[in-house]
């Protein structure tokens, strides 16, 4: 697996062909329609659905203090074959050509929980062309949010897993595994592995840091064990500004319950929102 970020490029330029409430000081979103375009098989409702990504794209538009844009795949060729590239560094050849093959016959399922249709292949390339462009936003000082999907954490080289596709934050950097949760993990319990967590990133002194934001934590989802509510995600926030400032990126990974979960991802962002941010 790859380590480092690549050099960091500007995203949401004036070339974008973007809703931009941008300027200097705002949090980017990257977002796209793209997102939209992977879909179970009719008949069959899945968590892992576009509803996921729209219902959180409404919740946010009504923030201010935040630049849309779509991801670099979207807006040009190199963009693509980057994004491309840094899949290909991930995952075994014989995955991406199985998933290319099952997308080209129509669709089907790589697990028992984890679908593919045919857009599928070409929705996780603009998903990794988000993460990377906000890691990338990230690294030079603006905080963002990649709102894409399908997720990838729990995606291996080989194998896409749990609704995932591609591994999104595997290219991107190095990563250190801490266990976290258990069966009704509350904010009280929570917490005190979350500041190791932090005192661990902050003695490292990283250039940035590119946050896997999963919500099926929240005790509403569905598919929880856990019991956080969103006022803890604004809570993580809040820490993570205070210690590492605007070179802060999040990427959307689970999280169900589309009643609970935009609200969770704007109580995550708005410390990033604050005047002086």
């Amino acid at each position: 697996m790859p380590r480092g970020l690549p050099r960091p490029t500007a995203v949401g330029s004036q070339q974008d062909e973007v809703q931009n409430r941008g300027g200097e000081g705002k949090l980017k979103i990257i977002y796209g329609e793209v997102f939209l375009k992977h879909r179970p098989p009719p008949g069959h409702p899945h968590p892992e659905c576009p509803a996921r990504v729209s219902t959180a794209r409404i919740e946010l538009d009504q923030l201010e203090g935040i630049e849309w844009a779509t991801p670099s795949s979207l807006r040009s060729e190199k963009g693509r074959e980057r994004a491309l590239a840094a899949i290909e560094r991930v995952h075994n050849p014989e995955y991406l050509e199985e998933v290319r093959r099952v997308c080209a016959k129509g669709g089907g399922a790589a697990d028992f929980d984890t679908y593919i249709c045919p857009d599928t292949f070409e929705v996780c390339i603009a998903a990794a062309s988000a993460w990377m462009d906000a890691a990338e936003s990230a690294a030079g000082g603006s905080p963002a949010f990649a709102l894409a999907r399908p997720p990838g954490h729990h995606a291996t080289a080989g194998v896409g897993m749990g609704s995932g596709g591609a591994e999104d934050i595997g290219p991107l950097g190095n990563l250190k595994h801490l266990p976290f949760f258990g069966v009704d993990e509350t904010w009280e319990t929570y917490e005190p592995r979350f500041e190791e967590a932090v005192k661990w990133l902050e003695e490292f002194e990283p250039d940035m840091v590119l946050v896997s934001a999963g919500y099926d934590a929240l005790e509403a989802d569905e598919l929880a064990t856990a019991s956080l509510q969103p006022k803890d995600y604004e809570r993580m926030g809040i820490r993570l500004k205070e210690v590492f400032g605007r070179k802060v990126a999040f990427g959307l990974e689970g999280g169900y319950n589309l009643q609970v979960t935009p609200v969770a991802i704007r109580a995550t962002i708005e410390p990033f929102l604050c005047a002086g941010a």
